[in-house]
């Protein structure tokens, strides 16, 4: 279809909404690459993708899209020989080549729900090996790990070490004999050499090189005489740190490109899921249909609105349009006033045709058919040319003397204000002939027109009818509610009389117009009244029609859902059932192990008591050793009592009043105490605080109130550390208060990294994150800090925070 008719009728607009509901670039140049289809089984099955797609939107299981990256571009340079991609590009690969992996079980999951959809996913290549590489090689901040090689491990070790001894050296200097030269007592980088700020006054008293001056010329940077060969190894080092890295990357980078082809059809795979997902909310957002595509076909649209006024006004603000024709009608002659909205109908049929062949749903009514046309051409609006010195007759009888070189059935030709621009009986002439060619080349027309012998044209031509925008006679304003077989009147004489024009000049107007016209108007009103009860009933069906309309839509969402809660009741019992399994089973364990210790307690006593009584003791004697041995053990059980289970928990019923924030209770069967966050009076449940966790228990899990434990007033944590060689590679903050930790740590970090640590690990705990959310925002200001993370498991998971410093400045 040619861009002119595709400009015209604003599909543009479409395409620009698609884009900005798409998620990733790829899906955003399919949307604007988007243009009607010329297939009509391909386009149904791009229209029954969107409908899946729209389903699985609604039940929230659309493919996963959030790893996916445009890598186009990295993967054309690395095919490359040579080429060497940025950690930053890689990691973007290896989040692709994730993506794939979950959309794959994504879509296999819905194969049920969605099995046009579900096939993109057979289709993709995940290459695991190739993310698994990557992150052996690019940590998540985008550096090159050390581990990458055995060689990068070893020179960055001697990096770090070399610069922890210049810095040393350099400390030593600064509180030895160039203290009285400092201008300040501090080390810093230029020239990615190691230099001390000198008093310019005092720069001939220190032996070295001198990098860089203030801009006031009172200070000199200074690398002093003593490290500068250090500072010469440390700068090779570097730069076989370099060289070994680049080498690195360049293998990395050949190893993606091997699988570049795979990973670039998975790009396209992506953009098309995303596509669809534009058109599955477009779809929601309008509450948009499916058509029905008939090739060979006629008009029924339903309620129908023009997408971009439904996004403009809101669908409720817009007048809907309802139009049926009978299949032996080719054209529609549709007439009315000015303003009263027949180019908007003309309009909304021209970009409902091309968003159906495009694979969109269109906002109508469920049972909407369209016919398929083979080509659309459109001539609507004023498109005078100064430039090619066109008036706007001139130029409309250009576009229509294209559109009838083009013409043949199967397409459809919409014209706007058809034989205006000139004079009218001269137009109407003009019009009526090229009306008859349309009709003789078979083609599907709608055209808009104020001539009364176009309209008289529609009624005596079997292939062609009129259809009319309503007008209220009495408040002399439009309705903008089409109706069809009736021709509509311009009624410009009663415009102008409402709109002021002198009495004089109207009745003249009427006069001259009956003079001229009166066979058009006999027609009108004749016409008028022979379809007015029609009009009556048909308005009256269709308002029963969508009221049973809106009670089947009420009813499916209602069903809908009720599923969805359905299903995430089941869901949570699912949850709720393992997590009860789970507790019941480390229960049975504790059990079963207190129950070990008790056999295994009692045959060590009766073994003691049988070997003492080998010995031949005095019978009374043995007997009673071993009645006091019984009693010791019996003493000991009733001391360390198994834990109950929740069946065996006795019901103690304590009062919901004495249940209050603050207040310290003992939990039966938990094995512990905790402090009262908050009670449920609706579930009857307590949240407690138990070693930092937060839990929710049955209030008759309560054994009983306890006395709330006395602070020590007096007791304040200290952490201390020694200083250079001596600042250790840990320090621990358990149980201080934000304020006294903060200074603490600040002056830490900054003597460990002075002393040339590598990495450190501050122990804060888990707790509620206070300590640790300090910590964090701490070194994310400080910019010696090169990176931070939880521990390991082995290392104190996330009650450590790993601080690992720059080596670089």
């Amino acid at each position: 279809m040619d861009t002119h008719t595709l400009k015209i009728l604003e599909f543009d607009k479409v395409r620009d909404k698609l884009a900005t509901l798409a998620s990733t670039d790829l899906g955003k140049a399919l949307a604007y690459e988007l243009e009607p289809g010329t297939v009509v089984e391909s386009v149904r099955y791009d229209l029954r993708e969107t409908s899946e797609m729209r389903s699985l939107w609604e039940i929230n299981r659309e493919p996963p899209l959030g790893l996916v990256r445009d890598i186009a571009e990295s993967l054309r340079r690395s095919r490359v020989p040579g080429a060497i991609l940025l950690p930053e590009e890689m990691l973007d690969v290896a989040s692709s080549i994730e993506a794939a992996d979950r959309i794959r079980n994504a879509l296999r999951e819905i194969k049920e729900k969605a099995e046009h959809i579900s096939h993109y996913g057979i289709r993709l290549i995940p290459h695991p090996e190739v993310a698994e590489k990557i992150h052996s090689v690019v940590d998540e901040f985008a550096q090159v790990r050390d581990g990458a090689s055995p060689q990068l491990n070893r020179l960055r070790r001697d990096i770090r070490e070399l610069r922890a001894g210049i810095v040393r050296r350099l400390e030593r200097m600064m509180r030895g004999h160039l203290k009285e030269y400092l201008v300040e007592k501090i080390y810093t980088l230029r020239e990615d050499r190691y230099v001390l700020p000198i008093d310019a006054r005092y720069k001939n008293k220190v032996a070295g090189i001198l990098h860089d001056r203030s801009a006031s010329g009172t200070t000199v940077y200074i690398e002093p005489m003593q490290i500068v060969q250090d500072g010469n190894r440390l700068k090779d080092l570097r730069r076989e740190d370099e060289m070994e890295t680049r080498r690195i990357l360049r293998e990395l980078t050949q190893f993606i490109g091997e699988t570049a082809d795979d990973l670039q059809s998975n790009q396209g795979i992506f953009a098309q899921l995303d596509f669809l997902g534009a058109k599955a909310r477009y779809s929601i957002l309008l509450d948009m249909v499916e058509p029905k595509l008939v090739p060979g076909g006629s008009f029924d649209i339903r309620n129908a609105r023009h997408p971009l006024l439904a996004v403009h006004l809101g669908a409720k603000n817009v007048i809907p349009l309802n139009l049926s024709m009978e299949s032996d009608w080719n054209g529609l002659i549709l007439s009315g006033p000015n303003t009263g909205g027949k180019t908007v109908v003309l309009k909304t049929i021209g970009i409902l045709c091309l968003m159906a062949q495009s694979g969109l749903h269109i906002p109508a009514q469920q049972e909407t058919e369209l016919p398929w046309f083979t080509d659309i051409g459109a001539d609507i609006g004023d498109e005078q040319s100064l430039e090619q010195n066109l008036s706007t007759f001139s130029s409309h009888m250009m576009h229509i003397r294209a559109l009838l070189d083009r013409a043949k059935p199967g397409m459809l030709i919409l014209l706007d204000e058809f034989g205006s621009g000139t004079d009218p009986i001269e137009g109407g002439a003009l019009a009526t002939s090229i009306l008859q060619a349309l009709v003789d080349s078979g083609v599907d027309f709608v055209v808009t027109t104020h001539l009364d012998s176009v309209k008289v044209f529609a009624h005596n031509c079997e292939k062609t009818t009129n259809g009319a925008m309503d007008f209220n006679e009495e408040t002399l304003m439009p309705t903008y509610r089409f109706n069809i077989g009736l021709p509509g009147r311009s009624n410009a004489i009663r415009i102008a009389q409402r709109l002021g024009l002198p009495e004089t000049v109207i009745e003249r107007a009427v006069q001259n117009h009956q003079d001229g016209a009166a066979q058009p108007e006999e027609l009108l009103h004749r016409l008028s009244a022979e379809i007015k009860d029609a009009e009556a009933n048909r308005q009256l069906a269709a308002e029963e029609l969508t009221k049973a309309v809106r009670v089947r839509e009420e009813s499916r969402r209602q069903l809908q859902k009720a599923n969805n809660q359905a299903r995430d009741i089941i869901e949570r019992g699912q949850k709720k059932a393992q997590g009860l399994l789970q507790e019941l089973e480390r229960r049975l364990e504790e059990l079963e192990e207190v129950e070990r210790r008790f056999r295994d307690t009692w045959k060590k006593r009766l073994d003691d008591l049988a070997a003492e009584a080998a010995q031949k003791p005095e019978p009374q004697s043995a007997l009673k050793t071993i009645q006091e041995g019984l009693d010791h053990v019996r003493e000991e059980m009733k001391e360390k009592p198994p834990a109950p289970t929740a069946a065996a928990l006795p019901d103690k019923d304590i009062p919901a009043k004495h249940l209050k924030p603050g207040v310290h209770v003992e939990l039966m069967g938990l094995g512990g105490s905790g402090e009262i966050l908050a009670y449920n009076k609706k579930r009857d449940e307590v949240e407690v605080v138990v070693n930092g966790l937060n839990i929710r228990v049955s209030r008759k899990r309560i054994d009983r109130i306890l006395d709330k434990p006395q602070k020590d007033e007096e007791h304040v944590p200290q952490v201390s550390f020694g200083s250079g060689s001596e600042v250790p590679m840990e320090i621990d903050i358990h149980g201080m208060t934000r304020e006294d930790a903060e200074p603490i740590v600040l002056r830490y970090l900054d003597q460990a990294y002075r002393t040339g640590h590598p990495y450190v690990s501050v122990c804060h705990g888990a707790g509620f994150g206070v300590l640790r959310k300090m910590v964090r925002d701490m070194v994310q200001k400080l910019k010696y800090v090169r990176k931070f993370r939880n521990g390991l498991d082995h290392e104190g998971g996330n009650g450590v925070t790993i601080v690992t410093f720059r080596d670089d400045i």
